[in-house]
């Protein structure tokens, strides 16, 4: 989703921008003067020109259309003869909503605190400082005093205990936990989330840049890893080339961390999660060719469940790999234990298990 421009100036109308005649808006990467793409549209479906010349797309002769930006610009006002009017161009320009959230870290926006920032390296950062300029949050001698390291957990699951400053999605957004919860529903327990940014649906038409979050059409939130990504479907990506999940990325980044889903009734389990299975149903692991080598399923069963048998089987004709030999049958788990199994895929036709 993309911003809505606003005046960086208190001459000027926040929605209707006054200035001379066929003036025109130029908009550039922040602190450069190479030319930032903007939209029409609030969901990136048409390009603006650039620059915008006032009276063009309906609005008035001295007036601008509405102009939507996806993330920070410096913007520059030139008259219809060529001539920058005083006070421009002018650095860090965003749109309605709270700048800076997910956005790449800038060297030349003041940031405040709780706004939050991608660095360089990838992870994401909190802003612990007002007037916080200049302070790469890569930087460790930053971490004192102007940035904090923050993790997405992943998805919202109503079961989870959350603690202050923990960061998760819902329904297309990004919350901060307030105060400890269990059971409190992001979208209506305000006191205990609090929303940060929405992310948007993946689009085949849409442009994505590095870092940059959608929603898959499974559900997944996911992180673009390149520039220019456009017509990239995130579902199918197993190689992670252009989309990455966000639950992976926070998983490399605490590999000492497993996430959790509690499964009855039977059916798939889940690569990169602990799948803890709560009755005797017969469960599919996925076929090791749909996720990329070396990817970890880890399969549970708790000791409040220790008397049941689940089983475990293959897809298709995949095979799991244990004691030396090739298992294609799958397993069948004993009563009156606890039992804990580690699958590694091969990326092609089996799994290791561990």
């Amino acid at each position: 989703m993309t911003e809505r421009f606003q005046a960086p100036f208190q001459r000027f109308f926040t929605t209707d921008i006054k200035t001379l005649p066929a003036s025109l808006l130029y908009f550039y990467e922040n602190g450069t003067t190479t030319f930032k793409t903007i939209y029409r549209d609030p969901f990136k479906n048409n390009a603006h020109d650039n620059p915008v010349v006032a009276g063009t797309h309906g609005a008035a002769a001295d007036s601008f259309p509405p102009i939507f930006l996806d993330g920070t610009y410096t913007v520059l006002l030139k008259s219809a003869a060529g001539v920058t009017q005083p006070g421009w161009p002018v650095d860090n320009v965003g749109g309605e909503q709270i700048q800076g959230q997910l956005d790449s870290y800038s060297s030349i926006t003041s940031y405040s605190i709780g706004q939050l920032v991608t660095g360089s390296d990838g992870n994401r950062y909190e802003s612990t400082a007002n007037n916080n300029l200049n302070h790469d949050p890569t930087n460790p001698a930053n971490r004192t005093g102007y940035w904090k390291q923050v993790f997405i957990t992943g998805e919202y699951v109503s079961t989870e205990s959350y603690g202050i400053g923990d960061y998760i999605t819902y329904d297309g957004g990004l919350y901060k936990c307030a105060q400890a919860a269990t059971g409190q529903n992001p979208d209506t327990a305000h006191a205990y989330w609090q929303r940060m940014h929405n992310i948007p649906h993946w689009g085949s038409t849409s442009t994505y840049r590095q870092y940059d979050l959608a929603i898959d059409s499974n559900g997944v939130v996911v992180v673009s890893q390149q520039n220019a990504n456009t017509n990239h479907n995130p579902v199918g990506d197993t190689a992670y080339t252009w989309w990455k999940p966000l639950s992976r990325i926070h998983l490399e980044a605490n590999p000492q961390l497993t996430q959790v889903k509690y499964l009855s009734g039977g059916g798939n389990l889940f690569a990169e999660w602990d799948n803890w299975l709560t009755d005797s149903g017969s469960y599919a692991i996925p076929a090791a060719n749909t996720v990329p080598a070396n990817t970890a399923l880890v399969v549970t069963k708790p000791d409040k469940y220790r008397t049941n048998t689940p089983t475990i089987t293959p897809s298709g004709g995949d095979y799991f790999e244990w004691s030396g030999a090739n298992d294609f049958a799958g397993i069948q788990l004993l009563t009156s234990h606890i039992e804990i199994f580690k699958f590694i895929s091969n990326g092609s036709n089996g799994w290791r298990i561990g």
